[in-house]
């Protein structure tokens, strides 16, 4: 597995951070917690350095995260049909050609059409490959845990721990 130089600011990389605890918090019930709190206040103040493009690849990041952080419900899934079919193709090639904010943008607009473990594999390889193998990990873990009988969507999810903890380290290390 080979990281990229992530896209995005230095002061996206901040933001990733925050909404990824904040995600966990909230996954964990403790969205009205002081320690939640403290991750929003930090988000605030991260956020005025974005970008306006960097604060749009944030909202939907946040809107991504929360839609894998509520529980799941039994929904039927709508038939896969031929625009919803071009659109995941296209999200593919716009991955291959890095084309992140395309390639997301598009699964987003399938994602009635997929079940949630491909969703949530393709949106992770997708931030692995841009450089954010912790946005990547979060993702794998839910494909793991939408299908716990797939062992890739395990394997892939304990690898990007791991690489994750590691670019953690080493970025610490830097500074």
């Amino acid at each position: 597995m080979t990281v990229h130089p992530a896209f995005g600011s230095p002061s996206f990389g901040l933001v990733v951070k925050g909404l990824l605890e904040l995600h966990r918090l909230i996954g964990e019930g403790k969205d009205d917690s002081a320690e939640a709190q403290a991750a929003r206040d930090a988000l605030d103040m991260s956020w005025k350095a974005l970008s306006r493009i960097d604060k749009e690849r944030a909202q939907w990041l946040s809107e991504d995260l929360y839609s894998i952080s509520e529980p799941s419900t039994p929904v039927s899934r709508k038939a896969m049909n031929s625009q919803a079919r071009q659109q995941f193709k296209e999200a593919i090639e716009s991955h291959q050609s890095r084309q992140w904010d395309r390639a997301l943008a598009l699964l987003r607009q399938a994602r009635e059409f997929l079940p949630p473990a491909v969703l949530s594999f393709n949106r992770g390889s997708l931030w692995f490959d841009a450089g954010y193998p912790d946005i990547a990990a979060t993702f794998y873990g839910h494909a793991a845990k939408c299908e716990p009988q797939n062992p890739h969507y395990q394997t892939l999810y304990t690898t990007t721990l791991e690489v994750a903890r590691l670019v953690a380290e080493s970025s610490a290390e830097r500074n």
